[in-house]
């Protein structure tokens, strides 16, 4: 008979979809405790999946051999997506939008000026926030979120979420803000699987996000970006610039190289990222056959 206490114990898997692999990650929770890993294995992909060449065959294929695994059986599955295949935007407050589908509209917009092609093959999701408050919002391919559905229908497993890397992250964020007193202005810097996104939140409020493909020099990178936006906007310009250093917070799982960041008048705060992006010293690895 199984101890007592699990049953007092609730269990959920969480996979992170990768270019290259597959995290998954089997955490328990008791009642009033936090919930804990307790088993974690990292699959390397045979054939890659991108953004712009989703093969949703294969990614169906993948998720039913996963979930096939007695190993990673769970009632509640949560799947992360890599920002590889997420893209960004703050949306400013609109009182005269009065319906769900010109809300939708508006997004819709506001990524066409951003990205320069229209998304519709997209779909829009809106963080929620107070009244009169910006709000941050994702897209990502249709094609991957049908994939991952049909992926996950078939198995006694219920999909509680479908996440973006940058969401799992924002918590951490929102907390290192109020212990070290960041609320006037602060930036974030995400960098996972070569893209970077750099946001400012000013009094815990998004003010924009730019999301581009990683170079070798992510310290110039982040520099150019900065000083763009600063002769983009007079008033941001003023933020970033107010002769106080920039506290910029750093999410960079290769911690190696997130310790290479050096900007002038730049305070750079590292976070800490061991909650998605297991290393092959941490974790077992396995070579996932799927022709």
């Amino acid at each position: 008979m199984l101890p007592h206490w699990l049953s007092l114990t609730r269990q959920e898997l969480t996979i992170c979809i990768r270019p290259s692999s597959l995290i998954l990650r089997r955490f328990a929770k008791r009642i009033g405790a936090k919930a804990i890993c307790v088993d974690q294995k990292k699959i390397v992909l045979t054939q890659a999946i991108h953004l712009h060449d989703i093969d949703p065959a294969y990614l169906i294929k993948l998720l039913n051999k996963v979930l096939s695994d007695p190993r990673w059986a769970t009632p509640t599955l949560k799947v992360i997506l890599s920002e590889h295949f997420v893209r960004y935007a703050v949306i400013p407050w609109n009182t005269a939008i009065s319906n769900e589908d010109e809300r939708q509209a508006f997004v819709a917009h506001h990524f066409k000026a951003i990205y320069g092609e229209p998304m519709s093959d997209w779909h829009h999701c809106l963080s929620p926030v107070k009244y009169g408050q910006a709000s941050l919002a994702s897209a990502i391919p249709k094609t991957l979120l049908q994939a991952i559905d049909d992926g996950v229908t078939s198995h006694n497993i219920s999909l509680t979420a479908v996440e973006p890397y940058l969401m799992t992250v924002t918590e951490q964020v929102m907390q290192v803000i109020k212990q070290q007193s960041l609320e006037s202005r602060c930036c974030l810097a995400v960098v996972t699987d070569d893209r970077l996104s750099l946001a400012m939140i000013v009094d815990k409020q998004w003010q924009w996000i730019r999301c581009v493909q990683q170079t070798n020099d992510v310290s110039s990178q982040i520099n150019t970006l900065l000083q763009r936006e600063a002769l983009l906007n007079e008033a941001m310009a003023n933020v970033i610039t107010n002769g106080m250093p920039l506290p910029l917070l750093v999410h960079w799982p290769d911690k190696s190289m997130s310790e290479a960041i050096q900007l002038q008048h730049v305070r750079v705060i590292r976070l800490t990222a061991e909650s998605i992006f297991v290393t092959e010293k941490d974790a077992p690895v396995a070579r996932l056959i799927a022709s």
